[in-house]
């Protein structure tokens, strides 16, 4: 996890929050284009007693807020990491603009998914041109890793080179890959076990519990981070980043 970041950015991405209603997957609440989606600044929190794994975003520096006149679309030039980078930005000039909203998210997030399942890149990440030459063909060879047919369908809708037809945030949360007889067949008793806990939590009052928390398709279980990273410690994990979160407040005078 990048050490670097500055008190705002820890405190818009919400590492020290209590507030779970400020988090949804795929794309922060009430930000347009988070435009630097990338591995490096995906952060894996375990609030402290949840058992669970929640997703947040990091390094804003390039968000576009989404409380703007729908008349009025957003655009933006070509900036964030080429790797990750929609199609469009390439199709433009440099200093064209291109349509700001989630759909250059959902871009960003396929590669992510790409590189999880084949540990690569569908181009050569070290070389700007074969990136332009991999967005000008507009083809997406299905890599041998990639065996489950429903992740192929979904990965192509999200690495769609036409940004009109390109999945949107809801359709791909309500893709078969995550809502199909397949998946439900996985979900293991610990996630439903979580589900039911946050369930009654918000029955009895806390109104911080979303949707996301109390459907097992969406749980994350602090084990199976575990299987991959060994032994975790959240209680020390969210000390250690409050005294980073204080060194970076202004000294009081």
């Amino acid at each position: 996890m990048k050490q670097d970041f500055d008190a705002a950015e820890w405190d818009i991405a919400g590492i020290l929050s209590k507030d779970l209603s400020k988090i949804s997957p795929f794309i922060v609440r009430y930000i347009a284009a988070q435009q630097d989606i990338k591995g490096g600044n995906i952060m894996l929190h375990s609030p402290p007693g949840s058992e669970r794994v929640v997703l947040k975003l990091a390094d804003f520096g390039e968000i576009k807020n989404a409380k703007f006149d729908p008349l009025q679309p957003m655009e933006m030039t070509f900036r964030g990491t080429p790797q990750y980078m929609a199609p469009e930005f390439f199709q433009s000039l440099f200093y064209q603009k291109v349509q700001a909203d989630a759909k250059i998210d959902i871009w960003s997030l396929g590669i992510i998914v790409y590189q999880l399942e084949t540990h690569s890149f569908p181009y050569d990440p070290r070389n700007e041109q074969s990136i332009r030459l991999f967005m000008t063909r507009k083809v997406l060879d299905r890599p041998f890793q990639i065996t489950d047919n429903l992740l192929w369908d979904l990965l192509q809708r999200m690495l769609d080179f036409d940004r009109n037809t390109r999945i949107s945030e809801d359709q791909a949360l309500m893709h078969p890959f995550f809502t199909g007889e397949q998946t439900m067949r996985e979900l293991s008793p610990e996630q439903y076990q979580l589900a039911q806990t946050a369930q009654y939590s918000q029955k009895i009052g806390n109104s911080n519990i979303t949707p996301f928390d109390i459907n097992p398709q969406y749980i994350f279980p602090l084990t199976e981070v575990k299987k991959i990273i060994g032994p975790i410690d959240p209680y020390s994990e969210m000390a250690y980043y409050d005294r980073q979160f204080n060194n970076l407040r202004p000294a009081q005078q």
